[in-house]
């Protein structure tokens, strides 16, 4: 049981025995502090596949990071603490208009944590010619000639 008296101050990291019930926890201080911001370090599955998703672990890296920055609470459990984080690859500039190299570009969003996929169903994915940004909303359309 987790008693407050108002919004956070400082970064705030509660603990939550489980995703369920972190989820409840997120929304009940949605809507007590709309205001205030809240996210949720994902745990990592114990799976092969989910202990070689180099995308979660950035996704997570990503997460702590703009905790760190901005502040607010950061639900965790105890797999999303033990989990492991990664950094992305930096940034990239690109210019309307501008000719780049297509593997290099894909190598570095491969880096970055983005997944290549057919299906694209959510952020953090890219196809043949389309990029679902993290942060953005609107998919960034990226036209490649063969």
């Amino acid at each position: 049981m987790l008693g407050l008296s108002g919004a956070a101050r400082a970064p705030l990291l509660p603990f939550s025995p489980d995703a369920k019930q972190a989820g409840t926890f997120i929304g009940d201080w949605k809507a007590l502090f709309p205001e205030e911001p809240v996210a949720y370090l994902q745990e990592i599955p114990l799976t092969p596949q989910g202990t070689a998703n180099k995308a979660l672990a950035v996704q997570r890296g990503e997460t702590l990071s703009r905790w760190r920055e901005e502040g607010g609470v950061l639900v965790v459990t105890g797999g999303g603490l033990l989990g492991p984080v990664a950094r992305g690859g930096g940034e990239i500039l690109l210019e309307v208009e501008k000719e780049y190299e297509r593997n290099a570009l894909l190598d570095w969003l491969v880096h970055s944590g983005y997944v290549r996929s057919d299906l694209v169903w959510g952020a953090g994915t890219i196809r043949a010619a389309r990029l679902y940004p993290r942060r953005l909303r609107p998919c960034i359309r990226i036209s490649a000639a063969a």
